[in-house]
């Protein structure tokens, strides 16, 4: 048979990147970021110059050779991480990454109305909009697993 087998949904989206650039909390502080065009943006990584960038795949179809797509696997998409706080003995933060001994694992954010399991970008974008004060992860409550600090 010719005919393609069903495929997973994409874990992302281009227009959920572009939500997520246009949040200036969402951006590491040490990026200068502005707005060029509709999906379009310059963006300044640390001991770089600045660079093109689009979320929308027209505009990259159009203007490949001046602009990078913005996306997994792009090399500005790679620097565009945050660092881990260098003292995170306690587990103080803000987002945490949580694996069971089991092997799996989960992302946690503290938001105002307490912790937040977070499954997918569109949960991780709503619990931005509510997120909480930087608090010790409460191991306690979490038996049997490791935790690193994202944020």
């Amino acid at each position: 048979s010719l005919n393609a087998p069903d495929l997973p949904e994409t874990p992302l989206t281009l227009s959920q990147l572009d939500r997520v650039i246009n949040i200036a909390r969402a951006r590491p502080p040490e990026i200068d970021w502005r707005q060029l065009d509709a999906g379009s943006y310059g963006i300044g990584l640390p001991g770089g110059e600045p660079v093109r960038v689009t979320t929308d795949s027209k505009v990259f179809d159009f203007s490949g050779d001046s602009h990078q797509l913005f996306s997994p696997g792009g090399e500005v998409f790679g620097r565009f991480g945050v660092a881990s706080p260098a003292d995170a003995g306690d587990g103080r933060g803000i987002a945490w990454l949580l694996r069971r001994e089991s092997g799996s694992e989960e992302f946690v954010v503290a938001t105002k109305f307490g912790l937040q399991r977070v499954q997918t970008l569109n949960e991780l974008l709503n619990a931005l909009d509510s997120v909480g004060a930087p608090t010790n992860f409460p191991f306690g409550e979490w038996p049997g697993v490791t935790v690193s600090v994202i944020a």
